[in-house]
């Protein structure tokens, strides 16, 4: 059963409030019965690579329907050894999901706030298809750009589909993926068709919505609103905020041009150097003046980042994942606290964590 938790300052006309629901990956979710006749947009933690999450999420959340028998044989497919995975086990796993029901369509809204691919989970094979599904039967999407979701998009932008700057385990969904490529289990033309016809359309740098005289700005790393006068200046956007509409407007225009001149011609890469990201892995502080897009995906610093409650006489929240510190306070949501959920392909339990903001008509 969900725990509802209104947020303090919204909680009088619940623009924004959490979900919280202690769950187990392997077990068939329950459909939780949310009864609103207004859109939400549900802001889910770092995925860690975890397709199992994503589907787990997607149909705790209603975007979703499946039967107890058909989530069984997804994820034991999912959970099966990947040196054994053949054609046949992929056939399958995508009949599977494409016989999923979807639901929540627009204008209800998911957004992912990052991790999604190249991290500790199982195969980024199983994400991209689920991802695939759910976009081509209509649900609305956003995925912010991280710094494990760096790792898979320099990898398709290169066609190399390996890691650039995380070892080991730490992009092991990647790795395996790139394995099912190099045994011709799967083809990277095809796996490049599912990038260009529904991920990329869901990729974003940052996210924004309000409601009122409410402002959210939604990040993957914890930034504040030097970063994102940056990447506007970097993008060649003008900067506006004297009134939450026109910040908004900035941070749309920022995405556009993210869209049109770098994901759509796959030029992502080129906005990071490998050597700032190398140092951000290391745990070295980056500047988000001089370096806002490695500073949108690896700080962990949290010195100086200008968050203000109030700015300019509208109210300003700050969401983000990443780091499992600081916890949630006042105007600023951490939703990757607590949050080891699908961190390894062994932890298929834990707190699952969910912020529903509002989504206005105007917006």
């Amino acid at each position: 059963m969900f725990l509802l938790q209104n947020v303090p300052h919204l909680a009088a006309n619940n623009d924004f409030f959490i979900i919280k629901e202690f769950v187990f990956l392997k077990i068939p979710p329950e459909q939780e019965k949310i009864i609103s006749k207004e859109p939400y947009q549900y802001t889910v933690p770092d995925l860690h690579g975890n397709g199992l999450k994503l589907l787990h999420t997607a149909i705790m959340l209603n975007f979703l329907k499946a039967s107890p028998r058909q989530y069984q044989k997804i994820q034991s497919i999912y959970f099966s050894n990947q040196k054994k995975v053949t054609k046949e086990t992929l056939s399958q796993f995508k009949h599977l999901i494409r016989s999923l029901q979807v639901q929540n369509k627009k204008p209800n809204k998911l957004l992912l706030i990052g991790d999604e691919f190249g991290d500790r989970g199982m195969n980024d094979y199983y994400t991209l298809e689920i991802l695939a599904h759910m976009v081509q039967q209509g649900i609305s999407c956003e995925i912010l750009i991280s710094n494990h979701g760096y790792e898979f998009v320099q990898g398709y932008e290169k066609n190399s589909f390996t890691s650039l700057i995380l070892k080991g385990n730490h992009a092991l969904s990647l790795q395996n993926l790139r394995n099912l490529i190099d045994r011709n289990i799967v083809s990277s033309r095809y796996i490049h068709k599912l990038i260009n016809e529904y991920y990329k359309k869901c990729l974003k740098l940052i996210s924004c919505s309000y409601t009122e005289n409410q402002v959210f700005i939604f990040s993957h790393a914890p930034i504040g609103l030097k970063t994102v006068m940056s990447l506007a200046k970097k993008l060649n956007v003008p900067y506006l905020d004297d009134s939450p509409h026109l910040l908004m407007q900035t941070i749309n225009q920022i995405n556009k041009v993210f869209f049109e001149n770098y994901v759509r011609q796959n030029k992502v890469h080129t906005l990071f150097d490998p050597a700032i990201l190398e140092a951000g892995y290391c745990g070295y502080k980056i500047n988000p003046e001089t370096n806002p897009f490695e500073h949108l995906i690896w700080n962990r610093d949290y010195e100086d980042l200008d968050r203000p409650f109030v700015h300019k006489q509208y109210n300003l929240n700050f969401v983000h994942g990443h780091d499992a510190t600081p916890e949630t306070e006042k105007n600023i949501y951490n939703l990757d606290g607590d949050n080891l959920l699908g961190k390894s392909i062994h932890l298929n339990h834990g707190l699952m964590q969910v912020l529903a903001t509002k989504i206005e008509p105007t917006a």
